[in-house]
């Protein structure tokens, strides 16, 4: 498995990103986005809940924040359905009162891949490459975060 180094000290913003794409990866499957969402995933496979290989966060800040609910739609409608994608959520931040939550940004997504080449796959959809065209133009920012090699899963108790 190959590794990427980790430098000591990281930026504060940084770190803030990472626990706001964390919050992202950690709320969107039990509901806690606001405004709709839709989850896709394959559920458990052979009784055994697994984490995708890849997990590709995005966390987007919109020139004009009324315009989430249209973002929000358009990636509902199109990235659940691109071949590759095995899990999906979408939603805005949620603000429960929690001041070391970063929730500087619009609309987060959260998609799920079994490999690389899967990945690989869904960014040079046409799909994905006719969304991401249609709404750069409006993002202020957009954070990106790709996590791997987790061993985690769905948890039931």
């Amino acid at each position: 498995m190959n590794t990427l180094p980790i430098r000591s000290g990281p930026s504060r913003s940084l770190v803030r990103a990472l626990a706001a794409a964390a919050a992202v990866v950690a709320l969107a499957p039990v509901g806690a986005c606001t405004g709709e969402q839709v989850i896709h995933g394959p559920g458990p496979r052979a009784g055994v809940a697994a984490a995708p290989a890849i997990t590709h966060v995005v966390l987007i800040s919109l020139v004009d924040p009324s315009q989430a609910d249209a973002l929000i739609a358009d990636c509902n409608g199109t990235l659940p359905k691109i071949p590759d994608v095995v899990f999906y959520g979408c939603g805005r931040p949620v603000d429960i009162g929690r001041t070391n939550v970063d929730g500087d940004y619009t609309v987060g997504v959260i998609i799920g891949f079994d490999s690389e080449a899967g990945y690989a796959r869904y960014l040079d959809d046409p799909q994905h490459k006719r969304l991401v065209d249609a709404w750069r133009p409006r993002w202020s920012r957009a954070r990106i975060f790709d996590l791997g090699g987790t061993k985690s899963g769905v948890v039931s108790h």
